[in-house]
C-alpha cells in the first residue's frame, strides 16, 4: 500500500486496491493505514474514495489511529471530500 502511495503510478488501478484495504477491518492496523495515506499522497485523483474514507471514520471499533489517517486524508482531498459528508452527519 506504501509502495503504491509513494510511486503514484497508475492511479486508477491502484486506488479500488487501497479503497479495499482501508474498509477491511480484518486487515491489520498497519496495512490500514498505510492504505489510506497512500489514498492521500495520491490526492485528489484517488478523490473517488471519500465515501468509503467515511465509512471507515465512522465505524464502530474503528482504531483512533486509523481515524487520524482517514482524516489526514480527507483533508488532502479538499472540496473533493464531499462525499463523506454523508457518514459525518
Amino acid at each position: 500500500a506504501v509502495c503504491l502511495g509513494l510511486l503514484r503510478y497508475e492511479i486508477s488501478s491502484a486506488v479500488p486496491f487501497l479503497k479495499v484495504a482501508v474498509a477491511d477491518a480484518k486487515n491489520e492496523l498497519r496495512l490500514r493505514r498505510a492504505a489510506a495515506e497512500s489514498l492521500g499522497k495520491l490526492g485528489k485523483e484517488a478523490a473517488e474514495s471519500s465515501s468509503v474514507l467515511g465509512s471507515v471514520l465512522t465505524a464502530k471499533g474503528t482504531p483512533p489511529e486509523l481515524r487520524i489517517s482517514v482524516m489526514t486524508t480527507l483533508d488532502a482531498f479538499g472540496q473533493e471530500a464531499k462525499p463523506a459528508i454523508p457518514a459525518l452527519i
